[in-house]
């Protein structure tokens, strides 16, 4: 605003300084030009706010997407846990696609994904002498597989775990 008042009062010619000027045509040359000015003194000043507010925006999205992807890993964490069979892949699958999209660290996934393991099995154990690994736990171990080719991460612990009796391939 200040800037436009200093533009104006700087381009600005009383009427009676051109009064005396043999050509309306000057005249009209002159408030065209003083009028072009102002229009680029304005819109710069608009150009530089709008740039100013340019970070705030970025960590506003930043923001945002951050706390859509922590509510993804929550709830398909607590998927994990469901009862069904059908909604613990889906939460499994779910945590791989968040790894996969860089939403959330691979290393974190991993370690829900052998934590839930670890608790399967030792679940299965307890209820059970003859028993067969799950599919729900199979695709845990498969997808923690991949997801330790893909980011290089070595987070499988599955230490306590007794998963000899288990096919692997």
């Amino acid at each position: 605003v200040v800037g436009v008042v200093v533009a104006f009062r700087m381009f600005h010619v009383p009427a009676w300084a051109l009064a005396s000027s043999p050509s309306s045509r000057a005249l009209l040359d002159y408030r065209s030009t003083q009028s072009a000015i102002l229009a680029i003194v304005a819109q710069t000043l608009v150009g530089l706010l709008v740039l100013a507010g340019l970070p705030i925006a970025v960590g506003q999205l930043r923001a945002a997407r951050d706390a859509h992807a922590t509510s993804r890993f929550t709830s398909a964490v607590a998927h994990l846990g469901h009862e069904r069979a059908d909604i613990r892949v889906g939460g499994i699958q779910s945590l791989e696609m968040l790894a996969a999209s860089g939403s959330v660290d691979a290393v974190y996934v991993g370690r829900m994904l052998c934590a839930f393991v670890r608790g399967q099995v030792d679940d299965l154990k307890t209820s059970s002498r003859h028993w067969s690994l799950p599919l729900d736990v199979k695709l845990a171990l498969s997808v923690h597989c991949r997801l330790q080719t893909r980011f290089h991460c070595d987070t499988l612990d599955l230490s306590r775990c007794d998963l000899s009796f288990a096919d692997l391939t």
